[in-house]
């Protein structure tokens, strides 16, 4: 079902986009851009390294440690993008932080959604990918 990263391009949409919320779930760890409008799932795991080292840690949605810490990315805007390894997506911030999205070839483990407003339908049309739509 999953074929992984290929090309940075594909994910042009997400730069400038700011953080803007990050919520841990049992299965998911959402990452809310835009003020909440744009949403990034992870659904199996991700690291996240800051530019002075002084945090760097891998998070695995079935692993055993369910903290993070990510308060220095939060209002931080996405600035590029890079395909590190066919499975490794970066995200990097303004900051020079980086926050990596970990693809696996067992089942769908990240996707980016516009999350709908009633008060602004227009909005529920905004960019979405996933790992299954990559081929």
């Amino acid at each position: 079902m999953v074929s992984g990263f290929h090309d940075a391009e594909q994910f042009r949409p997400v730069l400038g986009w700011e953080l803007y919320q990050v919520t841990l779930d049992k299965y998911h760890v959402m990452f809310f851009f835009e003020n909440g409008w744009q949403l990034l799932n992870v659904a199996h795991a991700f690291s996240y390294r800051s530019v002075d080292g002084a945090v760097a840690y891998t998070y695995e949605t079935e692993g055993s440690c369910k903290s993070i810490e990510v308060d220095r990315i939060l209002r931080e805007r996405v600035t590029r993008v890079d395909v590190r390894a066919r499975d490794r997506l970066a995200l990097i911030f303004a900051n020079g932080d980086e926050l990596t999205i970990h693809d696996s070839p067992e089942y769908r483990s990240w996707w980016f959604q516009p999350m709908p407003d009633p008060d602004y339908p227009e909005k529920g049309q905004g960019w979405c990918l996933s790992d299954e739509e990559i081929y």
